[in-house]
């Protein structure tokens, strides 16, 4: 199971690069044209569908900054310990927990004008291990549903920022929802 779904995620991620605008070929002096749209992007995520903090690569199938698109990435939870207080109120260690990678991919899309875009999204993430944050079950690895609702910023400079929110599910526990949390992110987009 786990090395067929390293190979989907890996096939969804090549499929996705080779993905290209087509551009047109009219070099005629009198054509002026318009702006180079910019429809990939690579972007550094806190929080979001790397369920911590991440590398994300997203690009728009129409060749454009806005419209049908995917981003697949690579995450990092780090180690942390966990806490619980007893019954006498206490603090008592109750679990180490090692770091876990993520790999989310997913569909978005993209609408506006100019800078000022709103992205909608959904997708899965891939945890390597079990992490409290989002699932009560502990298994060996973790599957995460997610939704995510994206306010983007472009600016001319190729710079993009992002900032909303993601919604978590957890496939191994009945499909128990989690609140959201914030995501922020600054790319570059080409």
């Amino acid at each position: 199971m786990m090395k067929f779904t390293l190979m989907a995620v890996i096939a969804l991620t090549i499929s996705t690069c080779t993905v290209s605008a087509q551009e047109s070929n009219d070099f005629s002096p009198k054509s002026q044209s318009p702006a180079r749209p910019y429809s990939q992007q690579v972007y550094f995520s806190i929080w979001g569908p790397t369920a911590f903090a991440g590398i994300n690569y997203d690009v728009r199938f129409t060749g454009r900054e806005d419209g049908i698109g995917a981003r697949a990435g690579f995450g990092i939870i780090p180690q942390y310990t966990e806490y619980r207080r007893n019954i006498n109120g206490e603090k008592q260690r109750t679990e180490y927990r090692p770091t876990i990678v993520s790999i989310p991919f997913g569909l978005n899309y993209v609408l506006g004008k100019k800078k000022h875009h709103v992205e909608v999204g959904a997708g899965a993430t891939y945890l390597s291990g079990d992490s409290l944050w989002y699932d009560d079950v502990t298994t060996s690895y973790t599957w995460l549903g997610w939704w995510s609702v994206n306010y983007r910023l472009n600016l001319r400079n190729r710079i993009s920022m992002r900032a909303g929110i993601s919604g978590f599910i957890s496939t191994s526990n009945n499909l128990a929802a989690r609140l959201p949390v914030p995501e922020w992110s600054i790319g570059y987009r080409f």
